[in-house]
C-alpha cells in the first residue's frame, strides 16, 4: 500500500480508535483518583477501590483471552460498536446507582465487554495499515494513555469537586454512545480470514523458550507490585497524609507531564545502547518515589514522591516493555505481545484485589496498612529487576533490531493503566 493510500484510507481509523481508547482508558483510571468522592457520597469503603480497579482489570483480561478465538467470526466494526455501546451504557449506569454495591457491579460488568472490545479495536488498526506502519500506527493509538492521564483524570476530578461525582460517569458514558456511533459508520468492515488450528499449535510452542518465561515473569511481578499501590494512592493522600482534594486534579497532571518527558528521555537513551543503566536508574528513582511517598511520607513533598513514582514507573514500563519485545522471532511477536497483555492484566487485577482485602480502615476513614503494601511493592520491584537484569537480558538477541521507545505505555486494560 503506498503512502498516500495509507493516510486517506487508516487516518480515520487510527484517530477514531486513539479517541475510543482515549475514553476507555479515562473512565477506567478516573475512578482511582474519585476515590475520596466515592467514600464522601455514597458509602464506598476506602480500602475496597483497589476492588473496583483491580477486579474490573481481572475480569477484562478473563473475558479478553475467553473470547479470543470467536472475536475473528465477525467483522470488527460490528464488534467494536456492539461492545462499546454496551460498556457505555454500563458506566452510564455507575452514574445513576445511590450505593457502592451498585457501582461495584456495573463498574466489574464493564470490564467484561472491555476486555474484548481493546482486542477488537486493535486488531482492526493492524488490520487497516500496513506492516511498515504498524509500529507508528500502535504508538499513536496507544498514546492514549498518556493523554488519559494529563486530560482525562484532571478534568474527571474537577468536574466532580464542581458539579457532583456522577458528572464524569455520565459525561464518559455520552462520549462513548457517541463514539461507537461513529465506529459503525466511519470504520471499514474488515473481517479477516484465520487458521485456528494453526494459531493454537503456535500458542502452545509459544513459551517453550526459556526466555520467554523469564520475560512474563518479570512483567508479573513489576505489575503486581505497581498496582498494589496505584488503586489507593488517591484515598490514602486525602484521608491519611492530608492532602488536600482540590490538588488532586493538580498532582495527576504534574505526573502526566513528568511521564511524557521521561518517555522521551528513556527512548534517546535506550536507542543508544544504554540498556542497563537506564534500567537500573528508573528503578532506583522509582525506589525512592515509593520509600517516599507511601513508606515514609513526610520527609518529601508529595508532589515530588507523587511525580517520581508516576514518570519513573511509566518509563520503567516502556523500556521493559521495549526490550522484551526483542526476544520473540517477527512471526512470533504479535502471539507473543498478547500473551504479554494477559499477564500484565491478571497481575494487575490480583494485586487490586489483594490490596482490597490487605487494607483496613480505622475509626477516621483512614487507611491501615498502606505503609507494608509499600514495602512489598519494594520487595515486587527488586524481584522483577533481578529477573530483568539476570534472566531476561542475558537472553536478548544480541542482532535483534532496536525496538524504539514512544511516548505511551502499555496499560493493564482496561491496559493499562494505567496505571497510576
Amino acid at each position: 500500500m503506498e503512502p498516500k493510500a495509507f493516510r486517506t484510507s487508516a487516518q480515520p481509523v487510527l484517530v477514531l480508535a486513539t479517541v475510543l481508547n482515549f475514553v476507555s482508558l479515562g473512565s477506567f483510571m478516573m475512578v482511582m483518583p474519585l476515590g475520596p468522592d466515592l467514600v464522601r457520597e455514597i458509602g464506598l469503603n476506602a480500602n475496597h477501590t483497589g476492588l473496583l480497579s483491580g477486579g474490573a482489570t481481572f475480569i477484562a483480561a478473563v473475558c479478553g483471552f475467553l473470547a479470543a478465538p470467536y472475536l475473528d467470526r465477525w467483522p470488527r466494526k460490528f464488534l467494536i460498536g456492539l461492545f462499546f455501546t454496551i460498556r457505555s451504557l454500563l458506566i452510564l449506569g455507575c452514574g445513576a446507582v445511590n450505593n457502592a454495591e451498585s457501582l461495584i457491579a456495573l463498574f466489574l460488568l464493564s470490564g467484561c465487554v472491555n476486555g474484548p472490545g481493546i482486542a477488537v479495536l486493535m486488531a482492526s488498526v493492524i488490520d487497516a495499515t500496513p506492516p511498515a506502519k504498524r509500529g507508528q500506527a500502535m504508538a499513536f493509538v496507544s498514546s492514549a494513555f498518556s493523554l488519559a492521564a494529563i486530560i482525562a483524570v484532571p478534568l474527571s476530578l474537577e468536574m466532580a469537586r464542581w458539579s457532583s461525582w456522577r458528572t464524569p460517569f455520565v459525561v464518559f458514558g455520552l462520549s462513548g454512545l457517541l463514539l461507537a456511533a461513529a465506529a459503525w459508520i466511519f470504520f471499514p468492515a474488515q473481517r479477516p480470514s484465520s487458521a485456528p488450528a494453526q494459531a493454537r499449535s503456535s500458542f502452545r510452542q509459544l513459551l517453550a523458550p526459556q526466555a520467554f518465561r523469564w520475560a512474563l515473569m518479570m512483567v508479573a511481578i513489576q505489575v503486581f507490585g505497581h498496582f498494589l499501590i496505584v488503586p489507593n494512592i488517591a484515598n490514602f493522600f486525602v484521608f491519611n497524609l492530608g492532602f488536600p482534594r482540590a490538588e488532586l486534579s493538580v498532582l495527576y497532571f504534574v505526573g502526566g507531564v513528568a511521564s511524557l518527558i521521561i518517555l522521551q528521555l528513556c527512548g534517546r537513551i535506550l536507542d543508544r545502547g544504554f540498556t542497563k543503566p537506564i534500567v537500573l536508574g528508573l528503578n532506583a528513582l522509582l525506589l525512592f518515589g515509593i520509600l517516599g511517598g507511601f513508606v515514609k511520607p513526610g520527609y518529601m513533598s508529595l508532589y515530588i514522591a507523587f511525580t517520581l513514582f508516576m514518570a519513573m514507573s511509566s518509563g520503567r514500563t516502556s523500556v521493559t516493555t521495549a526490550i522484551i519485545s526483542k526476544i520473540p522471532e517477527p512471526q512470533q511477536r504479535a502471539s507473543f505481545m498478547s500473551l504479554q497483555g494477559t499477564v500484565s492484566n491478571l497481575a494487575a487485577g490480583l494485586a487490586g484485589t489483594f490490596s482490597s482485602w490487605f487494607l483496613s480502615l480505622d475509626t477516621s476513614g483512614a487507611l491501615i496498612g498502606m505503609p507494608s503494601l509499600g514495602i512489598l511493592s519494594c520487595a515486587c520491584l527488586l524481584i522483577a529487576l533481578y529477573v530483568l537484569v539476570e534472566g531476561v537480558l542475558p537472553r536478548v538477541p544480541a542482532a535483534a533490531d532496536s525496538v524504539p521507545v514512544t511516548s505511551t505505555v502499555p496499560a493493564p486494560q482496561a491496559t493499562q493503566g494505567q496505571r497510576s
